[in-house]
């Protein structure tokens, strides 16, 4: 497979992700400031993180696991 093609796959899997943090976000009535407080970090991070220009840490998702009991990381991670 060659560069072009991985990376594409690689950023098709950023993207999803992102959206489908910003869905959860959404779902438990948060902005991107108040989303931030809670994964210790800044708005402009959950910004490229939703947008697909950053990914999310392990630690990240331990905070949303942490703080919402029902925060499903495969789902997030791989849509499942």
């Amino acid at each position: 497979m060659d560069t072009e093609v991985k990376r594409h796959k690689k950023n098709d899997t950023i993207n999803g992700l992102g959206e489908r943090l910003k869905k959860f976000r959404i779902s438990k009535g948060l902005t991107q400031v108040e989303m931030a407080e809670i994964l210790k970090s800044s708005q402009g991070n959950v910004t490229a993180i939703e947008n697909g220009k950053r990914g999310i840490t392990d630690v990240m998702l331990l905070q949303l696991y942490q703080r919402f009991p029902d925060f499903d990381a495969k789902e997030i991670l791989i849509g499942e």
